[in-house]
């Protein structure tokens, strides 16, 4: 039986993306085993069951050693859960949030899961920082009434305030109690749910900015529309939701806060490097016996 390499997306993809970078590291995976015992299977199962189906006895993906995974396949597939994780060997995950994967039923199958930490700092740093400055600037709005036709009609400059001297808290990094901009930046565990709540909103300045670009349940959505609603939040930037793709209709009805579809990462040069560190890591786990950015929680 010749042992594969499962993709959850396609590799015509990631040449697009990526071209002949890419292809030299999906090279390097058949070089990590000898030629006889391993090809690469690019999965095209239409729903989670016949993906899961697929690792069965005899069928197309039995003997799997490992597993490339995009967060885009979950529309297909669903995510990596407890039910999925059963049947799959070592899985390389293209992203650096992996709430999509069940980690910890990964460490109790001795399954290996990595991400691609760092790959994406640059992309969401700049949707972080575009968000503050929409904020509190209101260029969304300005954009929004211009091809209304009604010009800044009616955008209040008294509502509109410039970056300098604000305060800005990064939680992931520092967290100011007095501050008049909050940027969210940490993974979402069992931990981190609604880490941003009630008492944490309210002791920000009146008036104050939430940008959210880490996961949408990492922030109390009920308490931010409260806070909202009686104006202890100025407005809040958002490129992630709670139950994505449904945003909240009531996020809606505060015309200065700013709202994106999840669309942080999304930019040809950040998904090529999230790409290729991905790939690196399923090779270095077979070359090595595992990759350099196996999660948090299955490092020794």
């Amino acid at each position: 039986m010749r042992r594969s390499i499962n993709c959850s997306e396609m590799w015509q993809k990631s040449f697009t993306l990526s071209s002949r970078i890419l292809q030299t590291l999906i090279c390097s995976l058949h070089d990590a085993l000898p030629p006889s015992l391993i090809r690469t299977q690019v999965d095209d199962a239409p729903d989670h069951t016949e993906f899961l189906a697929r690792f069965g006895e005899g069928r197309e993906y039995e003997g799997t050693i490992g597993i490339y995974r995009r967060c885009v396949s979950a529309a297909r597939i669903g995510i990596f859960d407890a039910e999925l994780i059963n049947g799959l060997p070592k899985v390389a995950h293209s992203g650096a949030g992996y709430d999509q994967v069940d980690v910890h039923t990964c460490k109790a199958k001795g399954i290996q899961v990595s991400n691609t930490p760092g790959a994406v700092d640059d992309a969401t740093a700049t949707m972080a920082l575009y968000l503050i400055i929409s904020c509190l600037r209101h260029f969304s709005l300005g954009e929004h009434f211009l091809a209304q036709g009604t010009w800044r009609t009616p955008i209040s400059s008294g509502l509109t305030h410039d970056l300098t001297g604000r305060t800005l808290g990064i939680l992931g990094l520092v967290v100011c109690n007095v501050r008049c901009v909050l940027s969210i930046h940490v993974p979402l565990r069992e931990d981190t749910v609604s880490l941003v709540e009630e008492k944490q909103i309210r002791a920000m300045k009146r008036g104050s900015v939430i940008v959210n670009t880490a996961r949408g349940k990492v922030l109390d959505e009920e308490a931010v529309i409260r806070a909202l609603e009686d104006g202890h939040l100025g407005s809040v930037g958002l490129d992630v939701y709670p139950n994505e793709p449904h945003v909240n209709p009531r996020l809606l009805e505060f015309p200065r806060n700013v709202l994106l579809p999840h669309m942080g990462t999304g930019t040809l040069d950040t998904e090529k490097k999230m790409e290729m560190r991905a790939l690196m890591n399923l090779r270095d786990s077979l070359t090595a016996g595992r990759g350099e950015d196996l999660v948090s929680e299955l490092r020794p």
